[in-house]
């Protein structure tokens, strides 16, 4: 994974390196007011090692493991990555093990790109 950070001046690259057993990649398109669609991923808290999660062309609801009383609600803002990683100094945004994520397209006119990087171990 890596993150960067440029001005005009200077910059900041930084390259973590994280391996693992296991990935599980979703690449999902959202139609314009899609409500709770489902997408499958299976994860326990114990078993990631670093997440990616990006939606593109609009901001996305995500809720984990059920669409009336979900685990954990999450927006996600247009452009804007969610990235957690082992050993980081972020929280991890889960609260529990999840299999499903349950997304809504919060745009009326546009059709968004969901996308998941996720490294995990498999064993765990």
């Amino acid at each position: 994974m890596t993150q960067s950070w440029q001005n005009a001046s200077s910059a900041i690259t930084n390259t973590k390196t994280q391996s693992s057993s296991s990935e599980q990649n979703i690449d999902m398109y959202l139609s314009p007011s899609a409500s709770n669609q489902a997408a499958d991923t299976d994860f326990s808290l114990a078993s990631m090692k670093s997440l990616y999660v990006l939606a593109t062309g609009g901001n996305v609801t995500l809720k984990t493991n059920s669409a009336t009383t979900p685990g954990d609600t999450i927006t996600l803002v247009d452009g804007i990555p969610l990235v957690w990683i082992t050993g980081g100094s972020a929280s991890n945004p889960f609260q529990a093990a999840v299999s499903t994520y349950f997304l809504t397209n919060i745009s009326t006119t546009s059709t968004v790109l969901f996308q998941q990087r996720l490294l995990k171990d498999a064993t765990a």
